[in-house]
Parts: C-alpha cells; sequence; structure tokens
C-alpha cells in the first residue's frame, strides 16, 4: 500500500493489456488504467542459405511497457516462443541450423521462425 497526501493506493493487478489501479482518498475509491504494451523483435542476419547449408543468427527480444500507478514508465523482459516450420532447420540458442540440401539442382526449401507471446503481435522471418 502507497500514501501520499491522504491518497492511497489499495492495490494493483494487471488484466491482460492493462493495469489496473485501485485509489481512495479519504471516503472516496475510484480504478485507473494504464495500457500494456508487448513488443516482439525478431530478425534474422540472413534471409537466404545455399544449398550446402549453414548457420544464421536470429536476433529475439521481447519487452513489456506498462506505466506505474505514479506515471512511471515500466519496461520489462519477457522471453518469446519460438517455433520453427521447414525441413532441414533446427534451433540451437539464437543460432538457426540450416542441413545442407546436396547438390539437386533447383531443390528449394523454406523455413519459417515464429516469436510469440500472449497479448503480443506475433512475428515471422522466412529464410530461403
Amino acid at each position: 500500500m502507497l500514501k501520499s497526501n491522504g491518497l492511497t493506493v489499495i492495490g494493483v493487478k494487471s488484466l491482460g493489456v492493462e493495469v489496473h489501479s485501485v485509489y481512495s482518498y479519504g471516503s472516496l475509491v475510484w480504478t485507473k488504467t494504464s495500457p500494456i504494451t508487448y513488443i516482439i523483435s525478431l530478425s534474422a542476419s540472413s534471409n537466404t542459405i545455399g544449398a550446402q547449408g549453414g548457420n544464421i543468427t536470429l536476433t529475439i527480444s521481447g519487452t513489456k511497457t506498462s506505466l506505474s500507478p505514479s506515471g512511471e514508465v515500466i519496461t520489462e523482459s519477457f522471453t518469446p516462443v519460438i517455433e520453427i516450420s521447414g525441413s532441414g532447420f533446427s534451433l540451437n540458442n539464437n543460432i538457426l541450423v540450416v542441413e545442407s540440401r546436396g547438390i539437386i539442382v533447383g531443390t528449394t526449401r523454406t523455413g519459417i521462425i515464429t516469436a510469440s507471446y500472449p497479448e503480443a503481435t506475433t512475428q515471422t522471418v522466412t529464410i530461403t
């Protein structure tokens, strides 16, 4: 509980994409709503890979921003969920490992890396 000049913050609760702060002053009680923003950043050092395969470095981060009852900006990190689709693609920490596809001419493959988190906009990167 926080008090300042007779104003008391009774509680703070996160409800999905908003923070609800309950205040009291004397016999008055009210709620203030502040938005919460979730941002995922996903990028790859390259979007193409040769027939011989190789490694691609992925940069992945998640940032949650909200306001405290006093109006202070609060920034926190979160870890997005990473999924990979496509044959011959695997993830080792933040390194996308792409297997060799051999010497068959014209054979292409596509890998899609998806970063997601509840309440955040899903981000994707396509590797060919």
